[in-house]
């Protein structure tokens, strides 16, 4: 979350807020929010619920105020408007279903997001992300297919054939491949093994993670 302060400051520039503004409206006090965009020994992070008011008050998602991941749940209207000027819509899938998906059956779904037509090729799929106070977040990330995977790509996965997808980053270093579950690779990596023991399924290609 370490970039949030810069989103919510990027939003306070372009709404025309200050700080006694935004505290305000999300109902907390000035020196609070003062904290929460503190770089200094006083810094004191939102919690989710602090997040969620503001996401209401500059209409953007919350997991993507917080995390910088995804978007889900784009208002209908939001969706033509993107399709309107441009966009196609890819249908979305959850991390359970994604295999049947691939292996040609007819999974229903009923979430869908707008991509540039370029990747009118790639799907969604759901990807966790989970804030502290044991609350989630279910964010989309858009699965390319037709990529190979470089250093530091967030991927879907299966590690083993009979297992469900997972999200990873990898890393190839010498004859081995590190393994982080998610795209989190502050601590050392989870697993080490070879490249012949992972099945990429595609490269996270879309969102935030494009600019890894």
């Amino acid at each position: 979350m370490n970039d949030y302060k810069v989103r919510i400051a990027g939003l306070m520039k372009e709404h025309g807020l200050n700080l006694a503004d935004l505290a305000e409206a999300i109902g907390r006090g000035k020196a609070t929010l003062s904290r929460y965009l503190s770089s200094g020994a006083n810094q004191t992070a939102p919690g989710l619920d602090e997040f969620e008011r503001m996401a209401k008050v500059f209409g953007v998602q919350a997991h993507w105020l917080a995390y910088g991941v995804g978007d889900r749940n784009t208002p209908a209207d939001t969706l033509a408007k993107l399709v309107e000027g441009g966009a196609c819509l890819v249908n979305v899938y959850t991390r359970s279903n994604v295999l049947d998906y691939l292996a040609g059956e007819c999974v229903e779904t009923s979430l869908q997001m707008p991509v540039p037509v370029e990747l009118s090729n790639c799907f969604g799929v759901v990807y966790p992300v989970v804030g502290n106070l044991s609350k989630v977040w279910d964010c989309v990330a858009l699965i390319d297919t037709a990529r190979t995977w470089v250093n530091n790509d967030l991927v879907l996965a299966q590690l083993g054939h009979d297992s469900v997808p997972e999200f990873f980053t990898l890393v190839r270093i010498l004859d081995e491949v590190h393994v982080w579950y998610g795209d989190d690779t502050s601590k050392e990596p989870a697993i080490k093994t070879k490249e012949g023991n992972i099945k990429i399924i595609g490269v996270v290609s879309w969102g935030t993670w494009q600019q890894r």
